[in-house]
């Protein structure tokens, strides 16, 4: 067999680290600096002064650059000039420096579309120093408060994933919406719970800010935090509102006693609260039938409404405006469509098949066929005490069978009908149409008399007569 040698991993037999079969190390490589040109050293010098907040050798560093064409707002590190950079690392002095002795353009943005004070509210340093910055961009330009970068973010959005709680009350105090979403929904109660800042969160809890809201992937600032185990920031929020659910009791017949409402049962659901547990709900009468009328208006959503207030089926048809608005149907809509599908309900005709028989009635009747017949007979019972209620408030309230109203207005109409065949007299008048000649009807081929010749040819043989005269007449006088 041939023998198989093995190497430390990494090598090969090829490998070698001798240099020129002398063991020595290769020569190493000389680099010669880079040079820099007189403009990069100038900005380089620029960066030092403000990293070290010399304002005094940045102003003379500038008055260098003033000289060479250096405008105050050109970038020195990357897109940021240096006012962003004196944001970022929070220099009060170097800001108010760069506002009001060079007008430093507070406006400006970088390529995520980011403004000074969103930069400064990215600061990880005291919050001191950022309220300071704050103040200073803003007594310059208000609106910076509301100047979102490319994600939709505002500058308290920022401060909040930040933890500058100072920021977020000077704000607030200004007047700033706590609920602004960004391009995803969220607000600044998200940013609050990604940074884990617990104080912040309870700042825009104390002023109610909106924690139902949900960002555009379904997720709440509940479930944010519990993803990101932020317990302490859990605790802030207020308990889960109890959601009352229907038992499944009431929706269907179980026994006889939910017929004729004696039934009574012991809450065991999780979905009640601790204090109610082992309390005795009693199922109102019939009231799987309200569920059925329910569902065929169309309601089904006021189920647990009703459930919860105990409303019988005796009540339910009976029931007017100011009981559905006191059971929590607070649209005036819905109440008056529950209020008509119940008249359209009392409308419709009697049914002999309404009452239950058993197929096989004839050959035997078992107890509970009796049960189920006389169950029924009880339930047509109340639809009828029902209906003869309905119509009683019908008349009490509208006054449908008051004679006097009703002669009142027999009169009144009578009045109208009298006034209206006298229009109508007066319009059969003017039904035979007005005789209107023709255009040319003038015109006419009757031939005249002999007396109207005579004088027609007087006045032929006068007129010139006279005309003649009265020109002789007017040259005497002139003469």
């Amino acid at each position: 067999m041939t023998s198989i040698c093995y190497l430390p991993a990494g090598y090969e037999d090829s490998d070698e680290d001798e240099y020129g079969d002398y063991y020595l190390d290769k020569p190493a490589k000389k680099f010669s600096p880079i040079k820099k040109s007189s403009k990069e050293v100038f900005i380089d010098n620029l960066v030092r002064h403000l990293k070290y907040n010399d304002v005094d050798s940045l102003r003379n560093e500038l008055d260098k650059g003033n000289s060479e064409g250096f405008d105050i707002d050109s970038p020195v590190e990357g897109s940021w000039n240096l006012l962003f950079c004196a944001c970022f690392d929070s220099r009060p002095e170097i800001v108010e420096f760069l506002i009001n002795e060079r007008n430093a353009n507070v406006n400006v943005s970088n390529e995520e579309m980011s403004s000074p004070f969103i930069i400064a509210c990215m600061s990880t340093y005291d919050s001191e120093s950022v309220l300071k910055i704050a103040k200073l961009l803003l007594e310059k330009d208000p609106r910076l408060m509301q100047k979102r970068n490319a994600k939709g973010e505002t500058p308290m959005m920022i401060a909040a994933n930040k933890g500058h709680l100072n920021v977020i009350e000077y704000l607030i105090s200004l007047g700033d919406s706590i609920d602004n979403v960004n391009n995803c929904g969220r607000n600044a109660l998200f940013y609050a719970i990604e940074g884990d800042q617990k104080q912040v969160a309870a700042k825009l809890f104390e002023n109610k800010i909106d924690y139902t809201i949900s960002d555009c992937y379904g997720e709440t600032p509940k479930s944010v935090a519990e993803a990101n185990h932020a317990f302490e920031i859990i605790s802030l929020f207020p308990p889960k509102k109890y959601k009352y659910e229907t038992p499944s009791i009431y929706l269907n017949y179980s026994s006889l006693e939910s017929i004729i409402g004696n039934n009574s049962w012991t809450s065991q659901s999780s979905t009640v609260p601790l204090e109610d547990i082992e309390e005795e709900i009693f199922v109102p009468p019939f009231f799987p039938d309200v569920v059925c009328l329910l569902n065929g208006m169309g309601f089904e959503r006021f189920v647990p409404l009703f459930a919860k207030a105990n409303i019988s089926l005796e009540e339910f048809l009976t029931i007017n405006d100011k009981r559905l608005e006191e059971i929590g149907i607070e649209l005036p809509y819905h109440r008056r469509k529950i209020l008509h599908k119940l008249q359209q309900f009392f409308n419709e005709k009697w049914n002999n098949k309404s009452i239950y028989l058993p197929p096989h009635i004839k050959y035997r009747v078992s107890p509970e066929d009796l049960i189920n017949v006389l169950a029924n007979l009880l339930r047509q019972t109340v639809v009828a005490k029902s209906h003869l209620l309905y119509l009683k408030e019908l008349n009490v309230n509208e006054n449908v069978f008051c004679d006097k109203m009703i002669l009142e207005k027999i009169t009144e109409l009578k009045k109208h009908i009298k006034e209206l065949q006298n229009v109508i007299s007066k319009a059969e008048v003017t039904k035979r149409p007005l005789f209107i000649p023709k255009q040319n009807s003038l015109r006419c081929n009757i031939k005249p008399n002999a007396q109207d010749r005579n004088i027609m040819k007087k006045n032929i043989i006068v007129m010139p007569i006279i005309i003649l005269l009265s020109v002789v007449a007017i040259k005497f006088l002139k003469n």
